[in-house]
């Protein structure tokens, strides 16, 4: 009998498989890697570019984290141009939005320069925040007070010095995050704890 998280995880591979395809991409779908038993759950290819997708449930990631760096490792291996993990959340009765919070957080992650991101390669770049999940939002004085959790798209630059002619690889990680936005939507105080462990370790 299939559970709630699996329905979850399998409805949101259905859903990147259409809008894949809708984008002209070649779809393929529960592809095993070669060698081992990692299976990922879509590979999708356009001009030449092959990205290897794998969708987790938020609830888990952790249990999940040794199969998650298997899968980042044996892309890696079988010259995958990207390895992309898909974080999806169950659905809620009433959903809360910030409108522009995902330019904001990514926005701040570029100029703050996390030590986490930076130490993965010779030269990390922040390309987008997706899966964005507002867990509370609270109206103070000075502004709005947002908790929540979402996923950062990376490209990571192995060798190749100030020519960037070495090895280039897009992947993502989980991370959670509490900003305080004033009235003119700018963040005033933050805290962001990204999660780089299924990669480093």
């Amino acid at each position: 009998m299939i559970s709630s998280t699996q329905y979850l995880e399998a409805a949101k591979v259905e859903e990147l498989a259409s809008q894949y395809k809708t984008r002209g991409y070649q779809v393929f779908m529960d592809q095993p890697s070669s060698g081992g038993n990692a299976r990922y759950d879509l590979i999708v290819e356009k001009d030449g570019h092959r990205i290897a997708v794998e969708v987790k449930a938020r609830s888990t990631l952790k249990s999940s984290a040794h199969e998650i760096r298997e899968l980042r490792e044996k892309a890696i291996q079988e010259g995958f141009d990207e390895f992309r993990l898909v974080i999806v959340n169950p659905p809620r009765e009433r959903s809360i939005e910030v409108e522009g919070i995902e330019e904001i957080l990514e926005e701040h992650i570029i100029e703050e320069h996390f030590s986490e991101l930076a130490d993965l390669s010779s030269g990390t770049s922040v390309d987008g925040v997706t899966d964005v999940d507002i867990e509370s939002i609270e109206v103070a004085k000075n502004g709005l007070d947002i908790r929540g959790v979402a996923s950062v798209d990376v490209t990571l630059e192995y060798g190749g010095g100030s020519e960037r002619d070495g090895i280039s690889w897009g992947t993502s990680f989980p991370f959670t995050f509490y900003v305080l936005l004033n009235n003119d939507m700018k963040i005033e105080e933050s805290e962001i704890n990204i999660d780089v462990s299924e990669f480093s370790e």
